[in-house]
């Protein structure tokens, strides 16, 4: 079946979204997510039946829905504010509101396509803290090398019933400001990433490869500038707040912001201690050399088979 929206076909028997005729990369469960919600565009998607029918996952958090949403709304040329395809309703879910024309697929529609050229392995590192297999990603086409940070304020439903709505969204604010300050000061590139959290991408360049470096030292900015107590001026009551920030070092796609990485980014700052960063192999081997208070885990992640190595670190050494 061909969804046609515009200049956007959606191609179910091929697996892929196209654009003016051209095909566009987007990752599988953001293409997944945009099936159902065209499918189902008749009504109101809640955010239960995509946990239950995109992921099949009860360990699926809010925060990876966000960044699929953000991910599936890029892909088709929407965003948050605009909302002209994916129309957020807010308490309830989602629903796909533009107007589509639909076709059967036809053996026209159908190409041939050749098998991808055969690469040889990248050598491994040889660090202790080299990644493993199932983080690894191949340098291709327009991705360029990052080191992605994800970060969400930390027991929101606590601080609500704490705070009370109104000094909450002031901490919220707090929060985004501060992001917003460590990561231009970091050099990096941020966006919002759904109520509580941003995410910020720190590139590869010469004479610059630090970009490791400098996402673990915004990481570690925002950390201190949140648990520093502030004032409520409304309340006068002494508040501070922590962060679940997680990091991965890998190549992404900089105009969509998609990828195998920027998912990674996600689940370490899912699983990561509050108040600390989750950080991959991929970029400890970075930065192992600067930073102190190491504490390797084992995680476990969706699709893959085996648990990756992750660490929590505290501080820098020094």
């Amino acid at each position: 079946m061909i969804y046609v929206f515009g200049e956007y076909e959606l191609d179910t028997g091929l697996y892929e979204l196209r654009r003016a005729g051209a095909s566009y990369k987007v990752e599988p469960k953001a293409f997944d997510l945009l099936i159902y919600l065209i499918t189902h565009r008749d009504r109101v998607v809640t955010r239960e039946e995509l946990f239950e029918r995109v992921w099949s996952d009860p360990f699926i958090s809010e925060a990876i829905l966000s960044h699929h949403i953000m991910v599936a709304r890029k892909a088709v040329g929407d965003d948050g504010r605009a909302q002209r395809l994916i129309k957020t309703i807010h308490g309830r879910g989602y629903r796909f509101i533009a107007r589509i024309d639909v076709r059967e697929q036809s053996d026209a529609d159908i190409q041939d396509v050749d098998p991808p050229a055969r690469t040889e392995p990248a050598p491994q590192p040889t660090s202790p803290f080299a990644p493993d297999m199932a983080t690894q990603n191949v340098l291709a086409g327009d991705h360029t090398l990052t080191t992605v940070l994800c970060a969400t304020l930390d027991n929101i439903a606590a601080l609500s019933e704490q705070l009370g709505f109104e000094a909450l969204q002031r901490l919220r604010q707090t929060f985004f400001t501060h992001a917003q300050d460590v990561v231009q000061r970091y050099e990096g590139m941020l966006q919002f990433f759904g109520a509580d959290g941003v995410l910020s991408v720190f590139k590869s360049g010469m004479p610059r490869a630090d970009h490791a470096q400098r996402a673990v030292s915004a990481a570690l900015d925002l950390q201190h500038r949140l648990r520093t107590p502030a004032t409520e001026t409304t309340t006068q009551a002494t508040i501070s707040g922590s962060a679940r920030i997680g990091l991965h070092t890998g190549p992404v796609a900089l105009e969509s912001m998609s990828g195998d990485t920027v998912n990674l980014a996600v689940w370490l700052q899912y699983q990561a201690q509050p108040g600390k960063l989750l950080v991959s192999a991929a970029t400890m081997q970075w930065v192992q050399d600067t930073v102190s208070c190491i504490e390797p885990s084992a995680i476990r992640i969706p699709g893959h088979a085996e648990p990756i190595m992750a660490y929590h670190i505290h501080g820098r050494d020094g």
